[in-house]
């Protein structure tokens, strides 16, 4: 449809009827798209605890780029009943008691109302009683024997590892075992033997004494103990010498000089068996040269070669430091060299005069090398210089010009030219 305004009027005036005030003609007379049937559901995305699943239709355009209103797919919830769950394990009786044994779990499957299995199994076995079983420790040491000779018995136990005496692989009568000992005769010891001599004379020495076992074995039965004793004996320290002393001072600080040192015979005199030798000992020391300056070095080549420099030598100190009696002093002295003045051109002179007064001359002046000679370093260059002057043209005459008319006709007149 499409409409137009009244001009110099209302609508509905003559001229403006109301039936020409709008005007409409047919447009989009093809067929609406429209949507298929909805498809079946789709299978629920879980069998139990809530999914969801799907139906799909498809729009036929009818030739026409128009889309169809609405959507093309939907959905809903499915499968909505509690998931199946295990119930609590319940476990048979262990099949042993101790060193590992198994028992048997079984549990049921809660399937809240549905049908829909429970994953894993109903049954399953484990170990159990995995400690170790009571058993018997490995025996202890045999206790003393009931005599030490003729005859006795000791015994000797052993532990419960995992359990007390008494459980089961442990019975009380197997705890302990016995058996015979000292069966030899009893024997009787001798009285002992005197002392023999002293080992040493002095310091410490060792004597001994034995006895005799009768009817028996030394160390058993009626012989404990041993057959030899030992004891001390001259116990007094031998002759020996003290430490040596320090050394005393030096006799020199230099140049070799000797030094002395003692010591003092303990328990005894000097050649003494022990203190043998001599009680003093000299030695050199301080063998070094005494410190003293070398020789002064020559004159350094002076710092420059006129107009007053300085050179340097050198002395070092031998055997010492600066400051050592014998090294004290300077250890380097200077002095002035090549006081001469430098080699140097003078101001050159006034320019003399001009050798022409036009037409180009030159002039000259001139200057002299003082302390030297022309060419050492101060006076390199020339002692002359040279410049050009009054190089203007001199005054000349031009050629002639022509002849002026003669002042008269006749009778003798003149001309000029100039």
């Amino acid at each position: 449809m499409r409409s137009r305004p009244c001009l110099n009027g209302n609508i509905g005036d003559v001229g403006c009827e109301a039936s020409g005030a709008n005007a409409t003609e047919p447009c989009n007379t093809d067929d609406c798209p429209t949507w298929s049937v909805w498809s079946g559901w789709s299978t629920c995305t879980a069998q139990c605890g809530g999914g969801t699943r799907t139906a799909t239709r498809t729009c036929n355009t009818m030739g026409t780029s128009n889309p169809c209103s609405g959507s093309a797919a939907k959905s809903e919830s499915c499968s909505t009943l509690q998931c199946p769950t295990w119930n609590q394990w319940v476990w048979s009786v262990c099949s042993r008691t101790c060193g590992g044994g198994t028992q048997m779990g079984t549990r049921t499957c809660n399937q809240h109302g549905g049908t829909v299995e429970c994953d894993g199994d109903a049954t399953q076995t484990r170990s159990c009683e995995t400690q170790m079983c009571p058993r018997w420790g490995r025996f202890g040491a045999w206790q003393s024997c009931s005599v030490s000779c003729g005859g006795g018995t000791r015994e000797r136990s052993r532990p419960c590892m995992d359990g007390e005496i008494g459980d089961i692989g442990c019975p009380p009568q197997e705890a302990t075992e016995t058996e015979a000992c000292n069966e030899q005769l009893c024997g009787t010891w001798e009285q002992w033997s005197p002392w023999s001599t002293c080992s040493l004379s002095c310091n410490g020495g060792r004597q001994t004494a034995s006895r005799q076992c009768t009817g028996g074995t030394v160390g058993e039965g009626g012989c404990p103990g041993s057959d030899t004793k030992y004891q001390l004996c001259q116990t007094d320290d031998c002759p020996s010498w003290a430490p040596w002393s320090a050394f005393n001072q030096c006799s020199k600080s230099c140049a070799s000089g000797t030094k002395t040192r003692s010591r003092n015979c303990n328990n005894g005199n000097i050649g003494d068996g022990g203190c043998n030798g001599d009680a003093s000992m000299t030695m050199s020391c301080n063998t070094h040269s005494c410190p003293h300056f070398s020789e002064w070095s020559p004159w350094a080549e002076c710092s420059r070669s006129c107009n007053n420099g300085t050179t340097v030598r050198e002395r070092t100190c031998i055997d010492g430091v600066i400051g050592d009696q014998g090294c004290i002093g300077q250890t380097s002295g200077s002095k002035a060299c090549n006081v001469h003045g430098c080699p140097f051109f003078t101001e050159y002179t006034s320019w003399s005069a001009c050798n022409a007064s036009c037409g180009g001359g030159h002039k000259s002046r001139t200057r002299t090398c003082e302390n030297g000679n022309v060419g050492q370093d101060g006076c390199v260059g020339d002692t002359v210089n040279h410049q050009s002057c009054n190089v203007f043209a001199c005054a000349s005459w031009s050629d002639w010009s022509g002849w002026t008319s003669c002042s008269a006709t006749c009778g003798s007149g003149t001309k000029q030219a100039v």
